[in-house]
């Protein structure tokens, strides 16, 4: 319980600062009664970025701030891509979704100034592209 109240914290500092940064997205949330545990926390890396989502987590890995993708079309990846070529571009809501999220630090031991200095490498990486 402790772990996901600190997460939600994060996520709602993540969701204030992020939101003043046009070329990054957070996912929306599911407006329900059930608890998030924000074991992750994804963004989208828009079009307008000027980069593409692998030069913005190389770019914020250079400034000591890891990123993850945990998420691909599963007919994006190399057997299908092989194997079944002729099912690119049948998802494209999917493929493009799958092109520009990945997740940024997300954990209980992050402190407010964690949170400060993954933003401000946001926003350092996206004024330089």
């Amino acid at each position: 319980d402790e772990f996901i109240a600190r997460r939600t914290e994060i996520a709602q500092q993540y969701h204030e600062k992020l939101a003043e940064i046009d070329e990054i997205a957070p996912l929306l949330t599911a407006d329900c009664t059930t608890r998030h545990a924000w074991h992750l926390f994804i963004v989208r890396v828009l079009e307008n970025a000027k980069l593409t989502r692998e030069d913005f987590m190389a770019d914020l890995k250079d400034r000591n701030i890891g990123t993850g993708l945990h998420f691909m079309a599963v007919h994006t990846q190399k057997y299908y891509r092989e194997n079944m070529p002729k099912n690119m571009g049948a998802l494209p809501s999917t493929e493009w979704n799958s092109q520009r999220i990945c997740s940024l630090p997300m954990s209980p031991t992050m402190t407010d100034d964690d949170v400060n200095d993954t933003v401000d490498a946001i926003k350092n990486v996206l004024a330089k592209a």
